[in-house]
């Protein structure tokens, strides 16, 4: 991804769908919103961003790593009753990433 001089912000077509950024030139200030994530898109990544000839380059290393809380998908439909000292197992389906 690239901002030009005047604020224009140029991404590689094949990344287009998966990076954008709001650039405030007065402020020298950037965000980046990454979009439809998947697990093979976890890794290092380099950040390398260049604020004119008068700045330094700022430059990082950026670990993208994926969570997504965990989610009960499914529940029970029955009431169950039970009495002192019993032994209740209750099973649920869930999701989540990483995989509860």
């Amino acid at each position: 991804m690239v901002i030009s001089k005047h604020g224009i912000v140029m991404t590689r077509q094949k990344y287009g769908s998966k990076i954008s950024c709001t650039f405030n030139k007065s402020l020298l200030q950037v965000a980046f919103t990454v979009h439809n994530l998947s697990t093979g898109d976890e890794d290092d990544y380099g950040l390398h961003v260049e604020l004119g000839l008068a700045r330094n380059p700022l430059k990082d290393v950026v670990a993208l790593r994926l969570e997504d809380p965990p989610k009960i998908v499914s529940s029970l439909e029955r009431k169950v009753s039970l009495r002192a000292g019993d032994e209740l197992v209750l099973n649920c389906r869930a999701t989540g990433l990483p995989r509860p």
